[in-house]
C-alpha cells in the first residue's frame, strides 16, 4: 500500500521594513542611552498575523551570531522597543501556520546621527581596545548583580576598563568576580574564552 505524506509548507513574503527612527537622550555621565531611546520602525509581511523582536547584548560593534532577548509580540504593523546604542535587531512573523525566517537584521548605533555621541562611541571603542571583538556564541553568558559578575562556563581572561580607558581589574582562569569594592559609575568589561572575546558594559549603582 502506498502511503502519501502531506506537508505544509509555510510561505511568507518578503518583510519590508520601512520608517526606522531611533529618538533618544544621552545620558553622558553614565555613558548610556537605555532607558531614554526608542526605537521604532514599520514592518509589513503579507499573510503574518503577528510579529516578534529579537534582540542582541547592547554596545556591540559587529553583528552578533544569535539574539537571546524576546521583546514579545506585536499584532499591528508597528514595532518598538527601548533600546541603547550597539544593539542588534531582527523581526520574525506568524500566521496560522507557524514562524517564519528572520527578517533583515538593524543595528541602533546606523541610525544615531549626532555627532557627538557617535565621537563618544568611537572614543569608548578605542579606549577599550575592542575595535576588532568578533562576537560568537561559543562565549560564555555573563551574569552582573551590581556586586557580582558571574559566567556560566570558566573565563580565561577577564579585564575592566573604567570610562577614562583605565584598566580596574586584570583577572584569570575565573567563574566569577566580586565588584562590590568599585565606584559608583559605567565600566567596559571584556572577557576572552578559547580566544573569543566578548564584552559588556555594567553599571555599578
Amino acid at each position: 500500500m502506498e502511503v502519501c505524506k502531506v506537508c505544509i509548507i509555510t510561505i511568507y513574503s518578503d518583510y519590508i521594513i520601512s520608517d526606522v527612527i531611533f529618538t533618544f537622550e544621552y545620558d553622558w555621565e553614565l555613558d548610556i542611552i537605555w532607558p531614554y531611546g526608542k526605537f521604532e520602525f514599520n514592518i509589513q509581511s503579507d499573510d503574518a498575523t503577528g510579529y516578534g523582536i529579537r534582540i542582541s547584548d547592547s554596545f556591540l560593534f559587529s553583528e552578533p551570531k544569535f539574539f537571546p532577548y524576546n521583546r514579545g509580540w506585536f499584532e499591528n504593523s508597528k514595532g518598538w522597543y527601548d533600546a541603547d546604542w550597539g544593539e542588534y535587531m531582527c523581526v520574525y512573523a506568524k500566521n496560522r501556520f507557524g514562524l517564519s525566517h528572520y527578517s533583515e537584521v538593524l543595528c541602533t548605533t546606523d541610525y544615531i546621527t549626532d555627532e557627538n555621541v557617535l565621537n563618544r562611541i568611537n572614543e569608548l571603542r578605542h579606549l577599550a581596545s575592542i575595535d576588532d571583538i568578533n562576537v560568537d556564541d561559543s562565549i560564555p553568558d555573563a551574569v552582573w548583580n551590581d556586586n557580582t559578575i558571574s559566567f556560566n562556563l570558566p573565563i580565561d581572561h577577564v579585564e575592566i576598563y573604567d570610562l577614562s580607558g583605565r584598566q580596574i581589574i586584570n583577572a584569570a582562569n575565573i567563574f566569577s568576580l566580586d565588584l562590590s569594592q568599585l565606584n559608583r559609575g559605567m565600566y567596559l568589561v571584556t572577557y576572552t574564552r578559547n580566544n573569543h572575546i566578548s564584552t559588556l558594559k555594567i553599571l555599578k549603582q
